[in-house]
């Protein structure tokens, strides 16, 4: 950031430099707080148009094939009833299901507490559950085909 100051003229210059990219600004006004917030201003509007421009090459966020995928948990209550008298779900998590092999989804969930992991199969590209059974081995629980 360079500010200065020559009699009535003050004048603010950001450089801004990310992940392969550098953005700039430069404003000049009478007050150096307004050229600094208009420097400012210019640098948020290159940042959205930045990222619009990305969302609209790549997809929204990271969505590439199944790597966006969100799988919803919901937990039921057994002693609670909703209208009806059916279990009514007291939980509801989203959670990404990541692309990963189903030796790779036994190890993370084998490192775990959880009781399932919800993941993309990579062989296949769908989505998958492993569970815990009380026996100690796993379940796999897959879409049928597409």
């Amino acid at each position: 950031m360079i500010l200065s100051v020559s009699k009535e003229r003050h004048v603010a210059e950001i450089t801004l430099q990310a992940d392969r990219v550098k953005m700039f600004a430069k404003e000049e006004t009478h007050d150096l707080y307004a050229a600094i917030d208009l420097s400012v201003a210019k640098l948020e509007h290159q940042a959205q148009k930045l990222k619009a421009k990305r969302e609209e090459h790549k997809g929204p966020s990271g969505a590439r094939g199944n790597a966006g995928v969100k799988v919803t948990a919901s937990v039921l209550a057994a002693d609670r009833r909703g209208p009806g008298g059916a279990p009514e779900v007291i939980r509801c998590q989203r959670i990404p299901a990541k692309p990963m092999s189903i030796e790779e989804a036994v190890a993370q969930l084998g490192a775990s507490r959880d009781e399932f992991l919800a993941f993309t199969n990579a062989s296949n590209q769908t989505v998958a559950v492993l569970y815990r059974r009380k026996d100690g081995n796993y379940g796999l629980i897959e879409q049928e085909g597409r």
